[in-house]
């Protein structure tokens, strides 16, 4: 018997998003237990109470992860890795007293370990679709398309086994975490940022994040300072609604400030479309790797034999 396994680049999103919440609950729980409190404690019941739900939802996605031997991808694993390795050899007094103070030896290296783990952290939808067009490629493949994001290992990966737009998918989401290359007969090829940049006759891109609700988003980078100008246009008229939209649930608005309001909702409007439009148009369709694994048939009941 076989069971098809359907793995999502949003369900990797999820993962990494509920890791990260996971990791947090965990230090504010050995935070909490390092200030004398113990494992019977109500603070602490409730913290291992959340981590053990995040748990229940990661073991879902982690089964899939490991019934489809997945190819993980994290960006600069290596200097994280070694970063890691250097931290560890410090006490946990020292690390305390290194974030307190915010500076010193000890604090440059979790600030650079931590700046690692941010640019991962807000590229976590361009990663999931890396990891998922990764696994559709021969195993081998995939891993040497690991090596180069994880270790700079830059070696050349066949993708013949992609059509046309998802190799162009690849290309574009690793530009977008600042690797180039060139696809030639069905060979990935790394190259140097300009070279690659002209080669492949696309523009850099960079990453913003949308005012209204922190979702990353990306923009040509020769139109950056339109959309800073913008955007911050675009949060001024924000704040002054949100205002007034507050004080109308207290005392009605007087004639002048409805008039504002109005106003200021026409220009909410222009400057979002304004802002959408300096957007690069995204591929929304979600990437799926689909998988089997086999289900070892029941014993026959003791009667039949």
């Amino acid at each position: 018997m076989e069971e098809t396994i359907v793995l999502s680049s949003s369900e990797l999103v999820d993962y990494t998003i509920l890791t990260k919440q996971k990791n947090e609950l965990a230090f504010k729980k050995d935070f909490l237990l390092s200030k004398g409190l113990n494992e019977n404690s109500e603070a602490v019941i409730a913290l291992n109470n959340q981590i053990q739900e995040i748990d229940s939802k990661l073991d879902k996605i982690i089964q899939k992860i490991k019934s489809l031997d997945l190819v993980l991808i994290i960006p600069n694993k290596a200097e994280i890795d070694a970063l890691t390795t250097k931290i560890s050899t410090y006490s946990k007094a020292a690390l305390e007293e290194a974030l307190k103070s915010k500076n010193g030896p000890i604090y440059d290296l979790l600030k650079e370990r931590a700046k690692y783990s941010k640019f991962n952290f807000l590229n976590k939808e361009v990663i999931a679709r890396l990891i998922i067009l990764a696994n559709m490629l021969p195993k081998n493949e995939a891993e040497k398309l690991a090596a180069v994001l994880e270790a700079k290992i830059f070696d050349v990966v066949d993708v013949s086994s992609l059509d046309q737009e998802k190799q162009k998918e690849i290309l574009q989401n690793l530009t977008r975490l600042k690797i180039y290359a060139t696809i030639s007969n069905n060979l990935l090829t790394f190259k140097k940022e300009e070279q690659a940049l002209q080669e492949l006759q696309i523009k850099e891109q960079v990453q913003k994040i949308w005012p209204e609700n922190s979702k990353p988003v990306w923009i040509l980078k020769e139109n950056e300072q339109k959309w800073d100008e913008k955007e911050s246009e675009f949060k001024n008229v924000w704040t002054r609604l949100q205002v007034l939209i507050t004080k109308n649930q207290v005392e009605k608005l007087n004639d002048e400030e409805l008039a504002e309001f109005d106003e200021l909702q026409n220009k909410y409007l222009t400057l979002k479309n304004e802002l959408k439009s300096l957007t690069v148009e995204e591929n929304e369709q979600e990437l799926k790797l689909i998988g089997h694994k086999n289900i070892p048939k029941p014993n026959p009941p003791a009667s039949a034999l």
